[in-house]
């Protein structure tokens, strides 16, 4: 669009875009953001044990506490696995977001197979961080000690990563431009 200012051709490529991809824009962001927060903080379980008087206790990926005084826990192969993970999926988050911000801004980026790339990162990350949920829950839940409000952050980063995905998708098979061509 020759003549037309950066501003007005950002606008116009915006307005131009589904309602789909409006709204991954906005589910992304917020998932990644719950995601950070839940992968940031000791709360991924916690409980009480009973010795002689109870004693509180909660832990996350990196860190566990015991009645106030925090230490990082000790490596065992679950906890690795879980780890590497989340690692896994926060990195997909990442990329997704940085995906949509070039779709948007850079015209070169407009292409039909950047919405198909975003939409199976979404897809991805919610899976490795699906994988890793399970494996930390199963290791570290017992009868004292139950998932707390961190796993859930993750959890509900999940839900909002499968429904960036399948609006990014429906977003990418709707456009003028079809599915991308395979090479």
């Amino acid at each position: 669009m020759p003549g037309v200012g950066f501003k007005a051709r950002l606008l116009i490529h915006f307005l131009r875009l589904s309602k789909e991809y409006k709204a991954s824009l906005i589910t992304s962001p917020i998932a990644l953001l719950l995601f950070v927060i839940g992968f940031a903080t000791p709360y991924w379980v916690a409980g009480s044990y009973k010795v002689v008087v109870d004693i509180e206790v909660n832990s996350g990926l990196w860190e566990k506490c015991l009645a106030g005084n925090c230490f990082a826990p000790s490596n065992e192969d679950w906890l690795d696995a879980s780890r590497a993970m989340a690692c896994l999926g926060l990195l997909c988050a990442i990329i997704t977001v940085v995906l949509a911000a070039l779709y948007v801004c850079v015209s070169r980026f407009d292409k039909p197979a950047v919405p198909f790339a975003q939409g199976a990162l979404h897809l991805a990350a919610a899976l490795f961080v699906l994988i890793g949920d399970i494996v930390f829950a199963v290791h570290a839940v017992d009868k004292d000690i139950m998932i707390s409000w961190s796993i859930i952050l993750t959890m509900l980063m999940i839900v909002l990563e499968i429904v960036s995905g399948i609006l990014v998708i429906l977003h990418a098979r709707k456009s003028d431009s079809g599915l991308p061509s395979l090479p």
